[in-house]
């Protein structure tokens, strides 16, 4: 259970940087700007100090990707309907990365947050269906060596 538990974790923390990543394009287009936007400049203002914002940002990002992989554990209830599993799961994954953008000053209530939800599900959705095929492929492969091996035994 410990591995399963540091995989989802490891999991959760490299799919927060891609979807950081993803986020600050998004940001950076949004804004009109020619050059990507890696720190917001609340944030900047609020510690004065580019590598102070970026390394309080970057420890938050792996916290919460530390969070999101924990979030994972909804999906090994096999007790609970898969419908309610994705609703459970986008939910507590909404509140981190909502929590996480409040504290490294990404958004604002004020700001569209009608445009963060929409930004954030339709990125969630991408990567929530990129899993679903990766899992689907490994069942399949793990399916095929089963019956080659039940195929083996009969012969």
């Amino acid at each position: 259970m410990i591995k399963k538990i540091l995989r989802w974790c490891t999991k959760g923390l490299v799919l927060s940087e891609i979807m950081i990543l993803n986020f600050f394009i998004l940001l950076s287009i949004l804004s009109k700007s020619d050059q990507i936007i890696l720190i917001s400049p609340d944030l900047l203002t609020k510690f004065n100090s580019p590598l102070k914002a970026f390394l309080f940002q970057y420890i938050s990002i792996a916290f919460a990707g530390i969070l999101f992989g924990l979030a994972n554990y909804i999906f090994s209830v096999d007790a609970i309907p898969r419908l309610l599993q994705f609703v459970l799961h986008f939910l507590s994954i909404f509140f981190i990365w909502t929590i996480l953008s409040l504290l490294c000053h990404w958004i604002n209530f004020g700001f569209t947050f009608l445009l963060y939800f929409l930004i954030f599900f339709i990125l969630y959705l991408v990567v929530y269906f990129i899993l679903l095929t990766i899992e689907k492929i490994n069942i399949a492969k793990v399916n095929k060596k089963i019956n080659y091996i039940n195929s083996k035994k009969r012969t």
